[in-house]
């Protein structure tokens, strides 16, 4: 049989048998109709919103866009919205019962989407049966990732604070130390500040030798002259060593101040493009749809059983 007969044939089936097609495509419509009513099909509500990031810093070769799908990928975030908005009774689920976190995921998939957009920026939608609650989770998603961020980049500069207020102390430890050692020095030679007496002792000590003076008064000079040479150097190295260290401190006293204010810093890593909105209309089920599928595939169904059971009855006489 050639392909121009066959068709013939399955044509010819089908048209004697319409009444059945047509009761058919009813009984499946009326079906569609019954599946798709509010109590059997609860409607859901979509709210969107737009996102770009801001204020985050890249990190290897992402970019900002993909550095924000990531956190928002966050399992926190996925597990605060199940239980703030407990959804897991939407699917029936009793959180700690087994497989709870399988079907918890497959039922935030399910109602939570979180994507890119063309223009780098992220598009993040929930559905839910209440329109107001569809467009908080949308809020909290976002507050969520702030809040978490914020903490994150808090704890950061704690630590880094910490470490610079630790080095702080070591080095205050150090010219502490030192400073002793220069008070004990001085208490002990009378040595105050190294270059100028120096200088005072040296004019002295020519003028002295010019008048020719001898006996108590120059053996003094020359004691003093001796321990200022003795001692005088490690003053000058320990002034030296203080006057370093001082100015170290002061650039690790202004770091410290500026990771404090990190550390109280409350930054929006995010800002709108689409704010989300309380929905107005249903976006699921849309019942035309379901309708014109369900005919569709009970006509096709049909057909082929109809076609089917015709050729086995030829088959048997």
């Amino acid at each position: 049989m050639n392909d121009s007969n066959l068709f013939s044939g399955i044509f010819d089936t089908l048209k004697r048998n319409w009444k059945l097609l047509a009761a058919m495509a009813i009984l499946s419509a009326v079906t569609g109709i019954i599946l798709s009513v509010p109590s059997l099909m609860p409607p859901r509500y979509t709210s969107t919103a737009v996102v770009y990031p801001a204020n985050l810093s890249p990190l290897s070769d992402e970019s900002e866009t993909e550095q924000m799908l990531q956190l928002l990928a966050d399992d926190d975030i996925q597990d605060s919205l199940l239980n703030k908005f407990e959804m897991y009774k939407r699917g029936g689920l009793i959180p700690g019962a087994p497989e709870y976190r399988y079907w918890a995921d497959l039922l935030y998939q399910e109602r939570v989407s979180i994507s890119p957009t063309r223009y780098e920026s992220v598009e993040i939608t929930c559905q839910d049966e209440t329109p107001e609650v569809a467009k908080q989770m949308v809020e909290s998603i976002l507050d969520i990732y702030n809040s978490e961020l914020n903490e994150s980049i808090r704890v950061k500069h704690e630590e880094y604070k910490k470490m610079t207020q630790n080095e702080m102390n070591q080095m205050a430890s150090i010219m502490d130390s030192l400073k002793q050692r220069m008070s004990e020095i001085r208490t002990k030679t009378g040595i105050l500040d190294f270059e100028s007496q120096s200088e005072r002792y040296t004019e002295g000590y020519v003028r002295m030798i010019e008048k020719g003076s001898s006996g108590k008064s120059m053996e003094k000079v020359e004691s003093l002259m001796k321990e200022l040479a003795g001692q005088g150097s490690e003053v000058e190295m320990l002034q030296a060593m203080v006057g370093g260290l001082q100015e170290s401190y002061a650039e690790l006293a202004q770091k410290a101040a500026v990771e404090r204010s990190k550390v109280q810093t409350n930054l929006t890593y995010f800002q709108y493009v689409v704010r989300p909105q309380t929905a107005d209309k249903k976006s699921y089920p849309v019942r035309w749809v379901i309708l014109v599928l369900s005919v569709v595939l009970t006509l096709i169904g049909g057909a082929i059983l109809i076609v089917a059971y015709d050729k086995f009855k030829d088959s048997k006489s």
